[in-house]
């Protein structure tokens, strides 16, 4: 093993083993509180929000003006090589 393999070995062996991960304070703080029962997670709980958002502001997304991708107007090869 050469010196500069050596520095190399030093050098990865002083960095943290990133695969370990230290939770910080706010992580905690908000598992303890799904544990809890104090806020609530997933798709059940994000419709229940969307929909109260709806009934309160209205839909953000409407029917009109929402099309699908296979609805808009195909593109003209060389259209903008005018």
């Amino acid at each position: 093993m050469t010196q500069n393999d050596e520095a190399w070995a030093d050098a990865v062996a002083s960095l943290p083993d990133l695969r370990r991960t230290q939770r910080s304070a706010d992580t905690e703080r908000v598992l303890g509180q799904i544990e809890r029962g104090e806020v609530r997670v997933g798709p059940d709980a994000a419709r229940e929000i969307a929909a109260k958002a709806e009934a309160a502001y209205g839909g953000a997304w409407h029917r009109a003006t929402v099309r699908p991708i296979s609805a808009a107007p195909a593109a003209t090869p060389g259209a903008d090589a005018a």
